[in-house]
């Protein structure tokens, strides 16, 4: 019983997040108050009230994909913070990184 109880309240929580998340403008607005482009580590950013009240249980985890020194991007993940925050960090770590390597395409 208390699987359905916590399956419906991550459900509720979802649903405020995407509700929060539903205007592009505002992502990107959270990605550069907490990402910074010219970091190379890993930020982790628990609980988003400040960004918007609704996302008070999340964390955000964001990392820049890096081309030489230029930034080419952010690769973030948002869940809620009860999660495995190691696994989280090495796998937004990796992404980044690889991003990096596949934008690098050689010309010829």
């Amino acid at each position: 019983m208390a699987n359905l109880i916590a399956a419906e309240m991550d459900r509720e929580r979802l649903r405020q997040m995407l509700v929060a998340l539903e205007a592009k403008q505002r992502l990107i607005e959270l990605l550069t108050a907490y990402v910074d482009g010219r970091q190379q580590e890993v930020r982790v950013v628990v609980g988003l009230e400040q960004a918007s009240p609704a996302m008070q249980d999340f964390v955000l985890i964001g990392a820049s994909a890096q081309l030489g020194n230029a930034n080419q991007g952010t690769v973030a993940l948002i869940a809620p913070t009860r999660i495995q925050y190691q696994e989280m960090i090495h796998a937004v770590r990796y992404i980044a990184q690889i991003s990096g390597r596949i934008l690098d395409v050689p010309t010829e």
